[in-house]
């Protein structure tokens, strides 16, 4: 199930349909900055991802807290997968280092890839 099928499907999301890349993060910052909620936008990969570049540097220079860019291959959004879902985890400073069960799990699959890719965000390298 591709990804646009899988959230039309949930009631708790509403769709808002733009004619542009830019309009659409424009109104997902203003949402985010009206509501305290997260405010998302999805656009396609290349000229869509591109054309919101723009609106995502603005809510970042902004102060928002990190605007996220994910790009999810197509051949990704068709593979099913078993999901478990998790309580959110608290934000602040009392984070805790992963075990080292955890960091060998994520580094099979890492290993395991061609060509592996990681963005990580300024939080990583943060002191704890």
């Amino acid at each position: 199930m591709y990804t646009p099928d899988g959230l039309y499907a949930r009631d708790e999301i509403r769709f808002v349909t733009v004619r542009h890349e830019q309009v659409a993060v424009s109104m997902a910052d203003g949402y985010a900055r009206v509501t305290g909620r997260q405010g998302v936008c999805l656009t396609t990969g290349g000229p869509g991802a591109a054309n919101s570049i723009i609106g995502m540097t603005i809510a970042a220079v902004s102060g928002r807290s990190g605007p996220v860019h994910i790009d999810l291959p197509l051949n990704l959004q068709d593979v099913e997968v078993k999901y478990t879902e998790h309580p959110p985890a608290k934000a602040g400073r009392n984070r805790l280092a992963p075990s080292n069960e955890e960091v060998s799990r994520a580094n099979g699959p890492i290993l395991e890839s061609g060509r592996p890719v990681i963005f990580a965000g300024g939080g990583v390298i943060a002191p704890i």
